[in-house]
């Protein structure tokens, strides 16, 4: 399982995280955070599963096969940023999403409230 999640993160790192797919309309800054705090399921690139916690404090918690690690999110514009201490190197990544029958999909992200 380690495999599978540093391969989901190593393809998530390389991601431009830009936009939503085109046509779908895109959350607004205010629904974004609207999203904390909430738990959710985060498929990345349907290769890997986390769990994720949103605080409304900005703090962020993940869980994936027995790997943990804590960050920060954050709104800028209509995307949601976050970063990671451990996983994609601290690096912060930002992604528009989009609602698709209930399901968030940004850049290789589908995100389901738990």
């Amino acid at each position: 399982m380690m495999r599978k999640t540093l391969l989901a993160c190593a393809f998530a790192a390389v991601l431009p995280f830009h936009g939503a797919m085109a046509g779908d309309a895109k959350l607004s800054a205010s629904q974004l955070r609207g999203l904390a705090p909430g738990a959710y399921e985060v498929a990345v690139m349907d290769v890997v599963s986390l769990n994720v916690r949103l605080f409304a404090n900005g703090k962020i918690v993940g869980d994936t096969g027995g790997q943990h690690d804590t960050g920060h999110w954050h709104v800028a514009g209509d995307r949601l940023c976050i970063s990671w201490s451990k996983w994609l190197g601290g690096q912060m990544r930002c992604s528009s999403l989009s609602d698709q029958n209930g399901a968030l999909i940004g850049n290789g992200l589908t995100i389901k409230r738990i």
